[in-house]
């Protein structure tokens, strides 16, 4: 994360110094405005919201269906005291049932409350991860943002510490020219 914040921050200030000075502000517009994980998480936190809620009110009532079919061949050879006797082959029989049913939850020792609770809780928690995240990324920009600054300010004093060392150069060379200066203080220069 940090490694892609510092890319960010290095190729938005290479960027910023062919063309324009980047507020700190911008920078860190810009990070949150382009954080994935942060953008990600955001989205999942609002889009869970309604799951948590229809679920607890899912669990308040149950519905049961049942739906029985049974059905059956016999043969039947019969004979009646009458004297009548009775033969029939593959005799059916069909036999359906169906049963609905719904219960309501009414009391059930707080479990849908405590869950909701929970809920409310795990939801207050991802929230908070979501804060920390955001200010860890405003962290991690500013911390970067202040380097570059450090590391061009750093850039521009040594810029001006090879002029002033030119400069004596050219001072020690018109003095050599001269006959003020030996060549000691002209390799000293020149190091320098």
């Amino acid at each position: 994360m940090k490694k892609y914040v510092f890319l960010f921050l290095a190729c938005i200030t290479a960027n910023s110094l062919f063309s324009q000075t980047l507020t700190l502000e911008e920078a860190v517009r810009t990070a949150l405005k382009n954080n994935l994980i942060l953008n990600c998480s955001t989205i999942m936190s609002k889009s869970q919201r309604p799951i948590i809620t229809s679920v607890w009110r899912v669990e308040m009532l149950t519905v049961t269906a049942t739906i029985n079919d049974n059905q059956s061949r016999t043969n039947v050879n019969q004979k009646l005291n009458t004297g009548v006797e009775i033969k029939r082959d593959g005799a059916s029989a069909n036999q359906m049932t169906s049963n609905v049913s719904g219960t309501i939850l009414l009391y059930n020792g707080q479990r849908v409350k405590t869950t909701q609770r929970r809920l409310a809780q795990i939801e207050a928690q991802s929230q908070q991860l979501i804060n920390a995240q955001v200010q860890n990324t405003i962290a991690a920009v500013a911390t970067n943002y202040f380097d570059i600054i450090r590391q061009q300010a750093y850039i521009r004093t040594i810029d001006q510490s090879i002029e002033v060392a030119q400069r004596r150069l050219d001072i020690v060379k018109v003095q050599q020219s001269v006959g003020l200066a030996n060549n000691a203080d002209l390799f000293q220069s020149q190091l320098d």
